[in-house]
């Protein structure tokens, strides 16, 4: 499972990396009218983005290895190594939307966190508790 862990960190660091050189690839933003492109600092984003994903490739190896080598079992490393990423993108989601300043409500970018959150503590008590 650690080849799995290293090898998915360094996906994450090549999608960081793909995402800064080209953000303007990022969902919806190619969907936008040109007005609302303008609003939106898609460069910015773009360096979170990858900012976001280099500290999530290094907390993935850290957490799991580090709960490996507290002698914790393979779930539970397993379990951080998924925290990682449900709460690195939830966290994004919701910096990201400082850099669009369209008026929208807050709400949306909120509710997204929060399902996804939610989607993680399930994931997690399902695998813990079975």
């Amino acid at each position: 499972m650690g080849v799995v862990v290293i090898v998915f960190s360094l996906l994450w660091l090549g999608i960081g990396q793909f995402i800064k050189k080209y953000p303007e690839l990022l969902a919806g933003y190619n969907t936008m009218s040109p007005e609302k492109k303008r609003n939106v600092d898609i460069q910015a984003v773009g360096k979170l983005f990858c900012r976001g994903f280099q500290i999530m490739a290094a907390a993935m190896v850290v957490i799991y290895f580090g709960l490996q080598l507290a002698g914790l079992p393979m779930q539970t490393a397993v379990a951080g190594f998924l925290a990682v990423i449900f709460l690195g993108t939830s966290v994004l989601l919701v910096m990201a939307r400082k850099h669009d300043k369209n008026l929208r409500s807050g709400l949306k970018y909120y509710l997204t966190a929060g399902v996804i959150l939610f989607l993680f503590l399930g994931a997690v008590a399902l695998f813990l508790f079975t």
